[in-house]
Parts: C-alpha cells; structure tokens; sequence
C-alpha cells in the first residue's frame, strides 16, 4: 500500500487491502436501504499505482484514489476528508458519496454469488439463467 500512497501522495486507509480478501463483489448494500452497483474491475495495486500519472487526463478530482471502474465510471477513496469515505464518480464526473468510511464500504459489499431478489417461481433446469 506504500507504493500506492506515494503514486498518489495521499494516506491510504490501513485496512484497505482487505478488499482483496473479500471475494469477488459487484454491489454495495447501505443498511436496509438500496443496492448500488460498482463499476468493474477492482483495480490491482499496481493498476492503482500507474493510474496516478493518467489522474489529470481522465480529470479525477483532487482526494480521490480509484480502486474499482474503468476510467469512466469509478469507485473511488474520497481522501479529502478524515474518514475516507467511499465516493462514486461517473463519466461526467459528477459524485455520488455512498459511504462516510472505508469501514462502512467493506462490511456493505455484496458478493456475485449472493442472490439479489427473490427466484421462487423460477424452475432451474427450464430456465436459461444462470444459477
């Protein structure tokens, strides 16, 4: 996490590399409140690293650190303030703050493999989804 704290020069979260112990997610869940999807891929630390140098091409605003997305729409440490909430930027770079700390983000990831709604109903061996 050193290298990705001096790329970027901002203080990254101590138990930020416990994202990479999760397991494979592409949601976030506030509370009893909505799903929100995140951009894909997490980004590795050393995709984060060399992201840095792109910061000012792809206008990522001041504080912000990627760790998930493509370059359009991303997931990103908002390092702006002390709690280092969790921020989503889109293509347009507008800013849509879904967590106040990282420690929130983590414990509201959603695994892939957890099932989103309700299949009663669905017959698995005539249906083409993918359970």
């Amino acid at each position: 996490m050193k290298e990705i704290e001096q790329a970027w020069g901002l203080p990254i979260p101590k138990d930020f590399s416990s994202i990479y112990d999760v397991g494979d997610f592409d949601s976030f869940r506030r509370g009893d409140e909505e799903t929100v999807w995140l951009p894909s891929p997490l980004l590795t630390p050393e995709e984060i690293v060399e992201q840095a140098a792109l910061k000012d091409e792809w206008q990522i605003p001041e504080g912000m650190v990627p760790f998930m997305g493509d370059m359009h729409d991303l997931a990103c440490l908002d390092l702006s303030t002390k709690s280092a909430g969790v921020v989503l930027l889109n293509d347009q770079r507008e800013r849509n703050r879904i967590t106040d700390t990282f420690e929130e983000f983590i414990s509201g990831i959603q695994l892939t493999d957890q099932a989103v709604g309700d299949n009663d109903g669905i017959i698995e061996e005539e249906s083409w989804l993918d359970f």
